[in-house]
């Protein structure tokens, strides 16, 4: 808004004996990485099939212009979409949404079927330095499949709440679930769902605020979220 007030000044000045300038900003220099699938993704969409060097060279510092250069335009239109692994129509993914959940729960969902939970595994695969070792146990090294099923307070949640599964074959929690979200009914999910949010519920109290939380207390409060929740819509 600024911007264009100064703009319009400086064009409706018609008098005067002192003069103005405006300067623009070089925007390689006011950035500090460029987002090159996003333009790839601008240009190509108006029709350019292959980069205008000369353009590119004038308008880019010289190692960003040769990052550009170096992608490879596509030669015709592909519709972007979201693609669940059992189908080509996205409805994967969309099943998540369309649970009976409140949406922190839907958004952890979707983050556990991406491998994104920041448990330390993950965070240290990120160039995080923190000791593998599980914060509840300080046994195990601390994984999906260790938080969320083959540590002993994740086995009391799941017969707490009446469901079991065989994970002995099970090497991927992300995939188990995505799985389940592909064959399940939607009762089952969301009690799926209940089990996990629990667990990730008493682990972040232990870690965060020291606190021991009962596997029936981690329960029955991920239920009531829950339950409260679909009162209110």
């Amino acid at each position: 808004m600024m911007e264009f007030e100064i703009m319009h000044h400086m064009k409706r000045k018609h008098s005067g004996g002192e003069g103005e300038i405006a300067l623009k900003v070089d925007i390689s220099k006011a950035y500090d990485r460029v987002d090159w699938n996003y333009l790839k993704h601008r240009m190509s969409s108006m029709g350019m099939k292959q980069w205008d060097v000369g353009r590119i060279k004038a308008h880019f510092l010289e190692n960003n212009a040769k990052a550009i250069i170096t992608v490879p335009l596509p030669q015709r239109e592909v519709k972007n979409m979201v693609v669940w692994v059992e189908s080509t129509d996205g409805e994967g993914w969309k099943k998540i949404w369309r649970l009976a959940l409140p949406h922190i729960f839907k958004i952890f969902l979707w983050r556990f079927c991406t491998n994104t939970i920041p448990v330390i595994n993950r965070l240290s695969s990120k160039g995080v330095n923190l000791s593998d070792t599980c914060p509840m146990c300080s046994m195990d090294a601390e994984h999906l499949l260790h938080v969320f099923f083959n540590y002993q307070f994740a086995s009391q949640c799941w017969g707490h709440m009446g469901v079991s599964y065989d994970m002995q074959n099970v090497t991927s929690a992300s995939e188990w679930l995505i799985n389940k979200l592909g064959t399940c009914m939607n009762a089952e999910l969301i009690k799926i769902v209940e089990v996990l949010w629990g667990v990730w519920f008493r682990r972040n109290r232990r870690v965060w605020d020291d606190k021991i939380v009962s596997h029936v207390i981690a329960m029955d409060w991920s239920v009531k979220v829950v339950i409260d929740w679909q009162k209110a819509q």
